[in-house]
């Protein structure tokens, strides 16, 4: 779920490093580092993939306009939901 990014994340470090049976700190900041790394990644590569459909798009003003117009609607209402979420 994307609105649990934030809030679940550490509940699921928590038990995939527990399932593993990590007892030690050195193997758990091993297995946060690795974490955090691949949430790098792939915020990395959505924003390459989204800069790369807007240039596409941008070729066509009409699959421009829809492109924008359903990202912005996109991002309105989760930012909403995850301030409702909040209260």
């Amino acid at each position: 779920m994307i609105h649990g990014i934030g809030v679940e994340s550490p509940t699921q470090l928590a038990i995939i490093t527990n399932a593993a049976g990590v007892h030690n700190m050195t193997a758990a900041l091993l297995q946060l580092t690795l974490f955090v790394i691949g949430l790098l990644i792939s915020t990395i590569l959505i924003t390459i993939l989204l800069s790369w459909g807007f240039l596409k798009a941008s070729i066509k003003k009409k699959v421009y306009i829809i492109f924008g117009s359903v990202t912005g609607i996109y991002s309105i209402s989760l930012g909403a939901w995850m301030a409702v979420e909040l209260f």
